[in-house]
């Protein structure tokens, strides 16, 4: 996480670190924070990076279950092929299917309740035409 150390003379100020915990910074001390913090704190250290998106998934070439990260909020799915993909959340028995339709993009809400996607397809894909990405919060 980037890491800012307070530089102002006297003044203590509230920043919201890492673990999302308010705290009060005094000259002289350091927090990491993914906030951008200007004048008053000099960067120390800045990485890593905040990302929203969790994991990309363009390796997709035929049924395939994929392991969500525990902290994926939702899927986003990028279908550029003829076929229709069904999204099944936990099981293949979980049914309706979710359909992502020819050359569509679909994003499911998952907030944080599935663990794993199962993707079929109504004809053969080719890795690189389903992109499959997970975002956090």
């Amino acid at each position: 996480m980037p890491t800012y150390t307070r530089n102002a003379d006297k003044s203590v100020a509230a920043v919201i670190d890492v673990a999302g915990t308010q705290r009060f910074v005094g000259p002289g001390e350091s927090v990491g924070t993914y906030e951008i913090l200007g004048d008053g704190w000099t960067l120390t250290d800045p990485g890593p990076y905040w990302n929203p998106a969790l994991a990309v998934h363009d390796d997709i070439a035929g049924p395939r279950t994929i392991e969500l990260d525990s902290d994926t909020w939702r899927v986003e799915v990028w279908n550029n092929s003829p076929a229709v993909v069904t999204l099944f959340l936990n099981s293949a028995e979980n049914t309706p299917g979710i359909r992502v339709e020819a050359y569509g993009v679909r994003t499911v809400e998952v907030r944080k309740r599935v663990s794993a996607l199962i993707m079929s397809f109504s004809a053969a894909v080719s890795a690189g035409q389903v992109v499959l990405t997970e975002w956090r919060k």
